[in-house]
């Protein structure tokens, strides 16, 4: 049964985390050593900004975290910065405007929660989970550095063997894995991916 005040919302809530996806991330970079001091990191769909919040005190002061949302996020931090807008119409040349201007050349890891509007219908939200997944390994491609690190969400069923095809090509390392913090009824999984194979 879908609890949405479920022990995980409640401990978001109590710690200060605008949502509990941030327990699902921590897990992984516990387990996967994900984020370093002084890290660039491009995190996309990042409202309402758990995975920001968290990732930017990781990174501490001297890290720069760059967040794209459709949606405008409240977190607020020195080192975070905010580019509003749709990332299947996102140009290069803002993000890299962007990038120039924080001092970042390219990333050291690229994560992305997103996750389609539900239709209800399985085979039809698969595929449009892994249409984001897809646009996100475009704009990894573009801006990730060699040996960089990808952290994606995306739901079972659909084209998802094929994205992990995908995956297994442009890195050297890849892993999927269902956090603790995902609901019991869910789809979601996740695939830490690491030893991005820059051409």
């Amino acid at each position: 049964m879908y609890q949405p005040r479920d022990f995980f919302f409640q401990k978001a809530k109590k710690e200060g985390y605008p949502a509990r996806s941030v327990y699902k991330l921590s897990e992984l970079d516990k387990k996967y050593n994900l984020f370093q001091p002084n890290q660039f990191i491009l995190d996309l769909g990042c409202s309402p900004g758990s995975w920001s919040l968290y990732i930017s005190q990781k990174i501490k002061p001297r890290g720069r975290l760059i967040g794209v949302d459709l949606q405008e996020t409240t977190i607020e931090a020195d080192n975070f910065f905010f580019l509003q807008g749709d990332i299947f119409k996102l140009a290069q040349k803002e993000l890299s405007a962007l990038m120039t201007q924080v001092g970042i050349d390219q990333f050291n890891g690229v994560v992305s929660d997103m996750a389609p509007a539900t239709s209800g219908i399985k085979g039809v939200d698969a595929g449009r989970s892994a249409e984001l997944a897809n646009r996100v390994i475009e704009i990894t491609r573009d801006t990730l550095k060699k040996g960089g690190f990808l952290v994606i969400k995306i739901l079972e069923g659909g084209e998802h063997e094929s994205v992990w095809r995908e995956i297994k090509r442009t890195f050297k390392q890849q892993q999927q894995i269902r956090p603790k913090a995902v609901r019991p009824n869910s789809r979601e999984i996740y695939i830490v991916a690491h030893g991005f194979k820059r051409t």
